[in-house]
């Protein structure tokens, strides 16, 4: 197994975080700049991972997936021995494949710096099940580090990168994971970038410091909505206009093969989608996902041709 700690140099730096002038400005470049670079393509692959990092299970392995790109490794070497930085993105809740086109940010970092590119898949989501469902034993938060490691030195030891420094991107709680590796392999992962994760509200104490209430989350959604005219009415019209249907209307109008959709209320699966979607306001198409989609939900919520549900339905 590995030691706790790496080899950080006196003044608490560890020695590939000390990079060119130009390196760093990377940290401040906006989203634009990056048009231009392509979306890579990427190489599915499989890595018997341990079922338990802890050794409590045995040796049993399970194939955990990952996406890979190599196109641009080794055309920038960071030294002599190193062909190039490692850029992994942590792996959150669901396929590995539905966030290869939304990292457009990391396909750039491995174009502009010869980086390759390492996205592993959570597991007990998409191909990566360490047990059977419903038997999630080992769905905690330690295993899932553990396998982003085990990975990582696999990687490391094929692409001859031992001596080269991995960076690790995450966002909402990929950013969570990302932070993670960071402070608990060290030794592993020289850098993390996590964005929007919600490690600040896992301290509660701190939450008036910085402004933070219960309602803070349902607050920032809603003002994504509310930059549209009559968005944010329209949705919560909607809303009403759901809860005081009848079940078998709302399950005709919405497609449900039954009334167990309904539940915990009628409008829950309708509110659960648009709650997710200013996560994924992108000002580019993702798959099926058109452009800024928040602003094309408003279109249709504020569409007075159409009845509340309908709209809602749409």
């Amino acid at each position: 197994g590995r030691g706790g700690g790496g080899s950080d140099t006196a003044d608490g730096l560890h020695p590939y975080t000390v990079m060119r002038p130009s390196r760093l400005l990377l940290c401040l470049l906006p989203v634009p700049y990056a048009r231009g670079h392509e979306t890579l393509a990427y190489r599915t692959l499989f890595y018997d991972n341990a079922v338990d990092h802890t050794a409590r299970g045995g040796n049993a392995t399970f194939s955990h997936r990952y996406l890979l790109n190599d196109d641009f490794y080794g055309t920038a070497p960071l030294t002599p021995g190193c062909p190039g930085p490692i850029f992994l993105y942590a792996g959150n809740e669901g396929p590995i494949t539905d966030f290869w086109e939304g990292n457009g940010f990391m396909h750039y970092l491995a174009q502009e710096y010869g980086g390759l590119l390492v996205f592993p898949e959570e597991r007990y989501y998409g191909a990566s099940y360490p047990t059977a469902p419903p038997d999630y034993t080992y769905l905690r938060t330690a295993q899932i580090l553990g396998d982003y490691v085990a990975l990582l030195d696999d990687v490391r030891r094929r692409y001859a990168a031992e001596p080269c420094p991995a960076y690790a991107f995450g966002g909402s709680y990929g950013g969570t994971l990302a932070a993670y590796l960071r402070a608990a392999h060290p030794e592993a992962v020289q850098g993390a970038l996590a964005s929007s994760s919600e490690l600040g509200y896992y301290d509660r104490d701190a939450w008036a410091d910085h402004g933070v209430t219960e309602y803070t989350f349902a607050d920032t959604i809603g003002a994504q909505y509310d930059r549209s005219p009559g968005c944010l009415a329209a949705l919560w019209d909607a809303t009403d206009a759901l809860e005081d249907a009848a079940d078998d209307v709302v399950r005709r109008t919405f497609h449900y093969c039954n009334v167990t959709a309904l539940r915990p209320g009628r409008a829950a699966a309708f509110l659960y989608g648009l709650e997710g979607l200013p996560q994924l306001n992108y000002p580019y198409a993702v798959g099926p996902r058109p452009a800024w989609p928040v602003a094309r939900v408003c279109a249709l919520l504020t569409d007075a041709s159409r009845t509340l549900l309908e709209r809602a339905a749409a």
